[in-house]
């Protein structure tokens, strides 16, 4: 068969192209970087070569570099060339940087069966082996049984290390730890200096936020001491070295642990209302921190303020100032409501435990600590003992610790109590633990026990009343005008920050008939409350009842009013009433009036000179100079602020009196 020329195929010849570049322009020396691969040609093998700032690299090396693609050498006796297979066009191959020595690499990339090539190059820095640091402030300050936040840092390829607090041979105290950070950058180990050189105290080393973070501690060691950590500086050295010689003779860092002698300071009393409350344990519930801040919110907006006086019904909160005690908590429970309700409770637990343990404190039958709320003497029955809370109060409270600022809040509903209206309460805290409060061997063997603990043991105090609920309206009956925007108010003895509904409901009779309900309305700080209600529909006459509610008591405190006709108080004409238009439509100081006389320079039947409306006899101070306005001190302004008003009458005066003289003569 011949073939015409329509049957013939035309074919194309390309050349093969290739563009191999680097995903990134640098690279440390535990890192995989990708090779991005391009070409016309969807699969072949590519020859590998390259140098290291100028020196050529080995075949080994390269068998390294490209080991996750399973390079070999060449069978040519080329020493210095690799071979990667089945390399394909859109897909990256992998260079392994990982334990290469520092420096550039530049490489040459080949196609094996055809002359397609590129080249590229990457600078790769060489970690070492990392270090330790001590991250944030080198110098960590904390007071004596409280709990230490140690941020350690892990640079370079440090994954490992070691953490010493302090140095036996020189401060007589050490503790020594492990740190393995599984990969993270930094690690926060807490140091409790209470339980610090013991062993029945709780724990001293713990990360602290264990939750949230894959490090681990292990191989806790330190020395045992008989008291508490005293006061003062203690070294704190980390290392990658796992042996705790080599960090302490070779530390990578140091810093300072500062402890700072402890205080048992201030104790004040506050109120707040059940919502509140509410608002700040809702917080709390999702992270102690955010419980802490909405407290603090809610006391600079006057939502928990002190006070000398609770009402019932209302909340109590003790703010306990006391530094050293967080390590003491620490023992029991991370939250501080457990914390200090175990450690108030907890009795045969030994030394630093409990309120009511005995043999906890200095004294032969003292806990570590003391809470007691008790009823004064002048307020307490005859022939009665006085009332105790703090039974009622460790079963029903919550605690907020403020660690920052050692402060803590014991927060209780009153209701929750056996308190009365009419009771005062004494409230003492009390720092009784033997650890912490370490009393010098002389006085052990000099003192008594009583003195002893007269000596030692640490108080605030602080006090309150209780008084019965109350509301109470500003006016009884409490009226109104038939305008929209009428105010109603009060005042109440009540948490500020408590809400109530104020109803105004019309009387029997009225028509039509009226209700409506203020929600929400707050006790302010000073005990006032307020609020408005839309009175344009109603009619002069109508009756009405207020009435708040969701006050707490028995029976809500209501009062009565009427709608009543708005007064004209003169205030809307611009005029003081010295110098008002009289019947003639003129102004009554300078015209006659109606009986033919004027009636400013002789008395007359219509009173306004004769002074019993104290206009112009000076009683009121307006016409004797007295308070200013009259009297020439005010550089001519009149009593209504109009400059030269005064001088201006005194003028008309005296003309309409010469007038008047004249006429009378004539």
């Amino acid at each position: 068969m011949v073939l015409g020329v329509s049957d013939i195929a035309e074919a194309q010849v390309l050349t093969q192209d290739l563009s191999a570049e680097f995903a990134e322009d640098e690279a440390n020396n535990d890192e995989k970087i990708d090779v991005d691969v391009a070409s016309l040609r969807s699969e072949f093998d590519v020859e590998v070569s390259g140098d290291l700032d100028d020196s050529e690299l080995s075949e080994e090396e390269l068998e390294n570099i490209f080991d996750d693609e399973s390079a070999t050498g060449l069978d040519d006796g080329d020493d210095d060339t690799v071979l990667i297979e089945d390399v394909q066009d859109g897909e990256a191959f992998v260079a392994n940087f990982t334990d290469v020595d520092g420096g550039n690499y530049s490489f040459d990339f080949d196609v094996e069966d055809t002359t397609a090539s590129d080249t590229d190059s990457i600078e790769v820095t060489e970690l070492g082996e990392g270090e330790l640091t001590l991250g944030g402030e080198s110098i960590v300050t904390e007071q004596q049984g409280d709990v230490a936040n140690i941020t350690v840092t892990f640079d370079g390829t440090a994954e490992t290390g070691t953490l010493l607090v302090g140095d036996e041979d020189d401060v007589g105290y050490q503790g020594n730890i492990t740190i393995d950070s599984n990969g993270e950058d930094e690690v926060n180990v807490l140091f409790n200096s209470y339980a610090a050189g013991s062993s029945g105290n709780g724990t001293v080393f713990e990360l602290a936020n264990p939750d949230d973070t894959d490090a681990e501690l292990d191989n806790f060691q330190q020395n045992q001491i008989s008291d508490v950590l005293s006061d003062g500086d203690y070294t704190l050295s980390v290392s990658t070295s796992s042996d705790y010689d080599d960090t302490l003779d070779d530390p990578d860092t140091i810093g300072t642990l500062v402890l700072e002698q402890r205080a048992t300071t201030n104790q004040q009393i506050w109120t707040t209302s059940e919502g509140t409350v509410t608002d700040i344990v809702d917080a709390a519930d999702a992270d102690d921190e955010d419980g802490l801040e909405e407290l603090n919110s809610q006391i600079e907006g006057d939502n928990v303020t002190q006070a000398s006086t609770i009402a019932e019904g209302d909340y109590v909160i003790h703010q306990i100032e006391a530094s050293g005690l967080s390590g003491l908590l620490a023992q029991y429970d991370d939250d501080p409501t457990t914390a200090l309700n175990d450690a108030v409770t907890d009795t045969g637990a030994g030394i630093g435990t409990a309120v009511t343990d005995t043999g906890a404190g200095i004294g032969t039958n003292d806990g570590a600590l003391s809470l007691r709320v008790r009823q004064t003497q002048a307020s307490t029955t005859a022939n009665q003992d006085p009332a105790e809370l703090q039974s009622n109060i460790l079963g029903n409270m919550t605690v907020f610790a403020d660690e920052e600022t050692n402060n803590y809040y014991v927060v209780y509903d009153l209701d929750d109590t056996s308190a009365e209206d009419g009771e005062a309460f004494d409230a003492r805290f009390r720092v009784q633990d033997d650890r912490l409060l370490n009393p010098s061997d002389s006085d052990r063997d000099a003192l008594s026990t009583n003195e002893l603990t007269n000596e030692y043991y640490q108080s605030v105090t602080a006090s309150f009343d209780v008084a019965e609920r109350e509301f109470e309206f500003d006016q009884d009956p409490y009226n109104v005008t038939n305008a929209e925007g009428q105010a109603v108010s009060g005042t109440s003895n009540v948490a500020p920050g408590t809400e109530v509904n104020v109803r105004l409901r019309s009387a029997s009779g009225t028509s039509p008939s009226f209700i409506e309900t203020s929600e929400g309305v707050r006790v302010n700080a000073d005990g006032t409350w307020m609020t408005e209600f839309d009175f344009s529909d109603t009619s002069v006459g109508d009756e009405y009842t207020f009435t708040v509610r969701q006050t707490g008591l028995d029976e809500n405190p209501s009062v009565d009013g009427t709608v009543i006709e708005a007064v004209d108080d003169g205030t809307d004409d611009g005029d003081d009433g010295n110098v008002t238009d009289g019947d003639d439509g003129d102004d009554g100081n300078v015209t006659d009036g109606d009986d033919g006389d004027d009636g400013n320079v002789t008395d007359g039947d219509d009173g306004t000179d004769d002074g019993d409306d104290g206009t112009d006899d000076g009683d009121d101070g307006s016409d004797d100079g007295s308070d200013g306005s009259d009297g020439g001190d005010d550089g001519g302004d009149s009593e209504d602020g109009t400059p030269g008003f005064g001088a201006l009458v005194a003028l008309v005066a005296l003309i309409a009196a010469a007038l008047l003289a004249t006429r009378r003569n004539e």
